[in-house]
């Protein structure tokens, strides 16, 4: 019997491990059916391979998230984290370990995820800890290191210029040809401009007095934004209730969560009137 001819679906582990689950795109019937990877063919699009033939985590980084980079767009659960320096793998992995976390909710399925880019996949939560890890080669942010923390800083103190600039925007980064757009961004970097990550860091993620001080001391604030279908949210006050409503100053590494945004306000204060 021929292989079903698959389109992958973000899952993940209980360890809070992303994976994928598969669905045949050429079957009539695949509401329910899910196939494993061997069961498939043309799964290649799953991992992309990147300007220096390092291949990246669409877990990590992914095509869609540069409109809303680009448009500066931040409807997401936000979460504020603070700590001694941010970029340390310790503080690096405890973000990512909250945020695999979130997207490991009992409430949370494919379904709530915000779908974009060629790949069409589950668009990747915009924080240090992803980025650190992409720019760095890595396919989790399990193998972060001290060092990645460090250069990471290094790159974004060499790009600060060019983000000041106006040179390097939100949109600089070409997915499909995995290079800069030299047209729209003709003086732009290839190492600032990739993934649009060192634009999505010093615009939305990092407060402007680590700017100011253009990284002569350790970052210590931080915002993570994971995305959401705009349409379910629902899933948002269950998040509220279940998970974060006791989350605050508490650490995960070296982060401590300080705030979030969930978009709830108004329903839980509404709850609390009722009771």
């Amino acid at each position: 019997m021929p292989k079903a001819e698959c389109k992958g679906v973000i899952s993940t582990f209980p360890d809070g491990r992303y994976s994928f689950n598969f669905l045949d795109t050429v079957s009539e019937d695949t509401s329910d059916d899910y196939y494993s990877p061997n069961d498939c063919e043309f799964i290649d699009h799953l991992v992309v391979p990147s300007a220096d033939n390092v291949t990246y985590s669409l877990n990590l980084v992914g095509e869609c998230n540069s409109a809303p980079i680009s448009v500066g767009y931040i409807e997401n659960v936000a979460i504020i984290f603070e700590g001694k320096d941010l970029f340390s793998a310790e503080s690096l992995k405890g973000m990512c370990q909250l945020d695999a976390s979130i997207r490991n909710f009992q409430h949370y399925s494919p379904s709530k995820c915000r779908y974009g880019g060629v790949d069409d996949t589950c668009c990747p939560s915009r924080s240090l800890g992803n980025y650190v890890a992409a720019l760095n080669g890595l396919q989790t942010c399990d193998d972060i290191t001290d060092n990645d923390g460090s250069s990471t800083v290094d790159l974004l103190r060499t790009c600060l210029p060019s983000y000041n600039a106006g040179t390097l925007t939100g949109d600089c980064w070409d997915w499909t040809s995995d290079k800069v757009k030299s047209t729209q961004c003709p003086k732009a970097t290839e190492e600032c401009a990739r993934y649009n990550a060192v634009y999505d860091m010093l615009n939305a993620l990092l407060p402007s007095s680590a700017l100011e001080d253009e990284f002569t001391d350790s970052v210590q604030l931080t915002r993570m934004m994971i995305p959401y279908n705009a349409t379910s949210k629902d899933w948002l006050v269950d998040l509220y209730y279940d998970k974060m409503r006791f989350k605050t100053h508490e650490s995960f590494g070296g982060a401590e969560v300080v705030g979030y945004d969930l978009r709830v306000k108004s329903i839980v204060f509404g709850n609390f009137l009722s009771w």
